[in-house]
């Protein structure tokens, strides 16, 4: 089973740098970005994160972050979580399953 979010990231639009609005735009692409970072993208998720925590007072410099992140997730789309048979029986396997609401 492979899950990825190639689909939703091909929508993603870059923000712009010649906008007013900064911290719209940079809570546009952090929203957008965040559930695949947590779901299916390890390798996107601190920079989702730290991104994130600049959106109250934002500098050009993160909007430029933030387009080299979408630029990134479209180049490797395909990149994903796959998960493969362990050969074990369901009797013997436990599951560990974390969540941070």
């Amino acid at each position: 089973i492979k899950a990825d979010q190639g689909e939703h990231v091909e929508k993603i639009v870059e923000p712009s740098v010649k906008t007013q609005d900064i911290p719209g735009e940079l809570r546009r692409v952090v929203g957008s970005l965040i559930r695949p970072a947590h779901q299916t993208r390890p390798d996107l998720c601190f920079v989702v994160s730290a991104l994130g925590s600049k959106v109250v007072d934002p500098e050009v410099s993160d909007t430029r972050t933030a387009q080299k992140l979408i630029r990134r997730a479209k180049a490797h789309k395909e990149v994903g979580l796959k998960f493969v048979p362990l050969g074990a029986r369901w009797k013997d396997l436990v599951f560990s399953i974390f969540s941070d609401a």
